[in-house]
């Protein structure tokens, strides 16, 4: 991947007032994160007719249900009569099964098809002319993506994605014919939705902080934009690393471990849209939502995909990039929590993004061009009373 070079003036931040107010993060849900395509799931979680997935993002729902006819389609998750959402699925995978391809409403019993269409209503008579044809599901933009399905919460498919059509997932990836591998993990930390996403594209955080994950890279990762997609990327080794766990994974994958595997091995990191990442490593894919919860409260949902690999090489080569993983992900979040403290404290402005930071430079001025104009909040610079933070957990979902 490649991007041109940035120029030589600083580049400011944002101002730091944008990681704590809640009138930004309303604005900013309106004019970036629902008018953007999301990755709900992967066509291999929706295998048979009637299976269903729930997508949520700072209080909308989605619903996408595989018909009987094997069409895909996304509704919004709210039953047309009161209200009630139709599918909750599962705790953490948030998938489900509907029962001959129907959404059933729990409240009144009203009944939809696969299609959205309103088919039955318990009592019909207490509705005297009503047109059922006014009241079906809400549909929603879906499209398909390397195996990944996406929704939009707008009345249009949103504009300005070219990944959809572009090769920006490597094709030896596989991404279609993979399945997910491991339970979801779900995590709140007490930062901004934004933090954490600049934090996943910094490049020169990871010389810094990221000891585990710079030790398993060959180089400092190189940032870069192409066709709309910022990008970490670095070739893989860590065979002389300190960490016996990383030395181990390096000789995997020097080995060739994983089925598929050709030439020097690569970590990428891909961003789509502006809170969807998508870490691509030799024989799977991590992806990584950033769905805000509040202004300071974040939830960062986790689900890995991989080729239905049974050697015992493959299942050695996944078992130790979970386990590395894991370690980078807590050292990942501590630090977006330390950055969200001082921001709160109000005491600076904007710092400068580095020349070198193109991924990082993108998502910024991304976030920058959608006008977001929220009004200055009181500053609590010199308040010295407690002030409550969510306490980052982590929740694991059993499929």
């Amino acid at each position: 991947m490649t991007g041109s070079a940035a120029g030589s003036s600083p580049f400011p931040g944002l101002p730091a007032r944008r990681y704590v107010d809640p009138e930004a993060l309303r604005l900013e849900c309106e004019a970036v994160l629902w008018k953007e395509w999301q990755l709900a799931g992967h066509v291999s979680d929706l295998p048979a007719a009637g299976t269903a997935l729930r997508y949520d993002l700072a209080g909308r729902s989605a619903l996408v249900i595989k018909g009987a006819d094997g069409t895909l389609r996304a509704f919004r998750n709210a039953c047309r009569h009161r209200g009630a959402r139709l599918v909750e699925g599962d705790r953490g995978t948030q998938l489900a099964f509907c029962v001959d391809s129907r959404l059933r409403c729990p409240y009144h019993g009203w009944t939809y098809d696969d299609a959205g269409r309103l088919v039955h209503l318990p009592d019909a008579e207490d509705h005297p002319g009503l047109d059922r044809s006014a009241f079906g599901l809400a549909e929603l933009p879906l499209a398909t993506w390397n195996g990944f399905v996406f929704v939009a919460f707008g009345t249009a498919a949103p504009r300005g994605s070219p990944w959809l059509g572009s090769g920006a997932i490597p094709a030896d990836v596989g991404a279609s014919a993979m399945r997910r591998i491991e339970e979801p993990v779900i995590e709140r930390v007490a930062a901004n939705w934004k933090v954490v996403c600049e934090q996943m594209l910094d490049r020169a955080h990871i010389d810094v902080a990221q000891p585990v994950l710079r030790s398993m890279c060959a180089e400092t990762p190189r940032s870069s934009v192409h066709e709309d997609v910022p990008a970490l990327e670095a070739p893989l080794d860590g065979r002389s690393a300190a960490t016996w766990s990383v030395r181990a994974y390096g000789s995997a994958l020097a080995r060739g471990a994983t089925a598929g595997a050709a030439g020097v091995p690569c970590w990428r990191r891909l961003l789509l849209g502006s809170n969807t990442f998508l870490d691509l490593w030799p024989g799977l894919v991590r992806v990584i939502q950033v769905l805000p919860e509040h202004a300071t409260a974040t939830l960062v949902r986790e689900v890995t995909y991989a080729r239905p690999e049974t050697s015992s090489a493959a299942r050695s080569e996944r078992y130790l990039n979970a386990r590395l993983w894991r370690r980078v992900r807590r050292t990942s979040l501590g630090l977006c929590e330390r950055v969200q403290r001082g921001l709160a404290s109000q005491a600076a402005g904007p710092g400068p993004i580095g020349s070198g930071e193109l991924a990082l430079r993108h998502f910024i001025q991304r976030v920058r061009n959608a006008e977001v104009d929220a009004p200055e909040p009181a500053s609590t610079e010199g308040d010295t009373r407690p002030t409550a933070r969510p306490t980052r957990s982590r929740r694991r979902s059993r499929a």
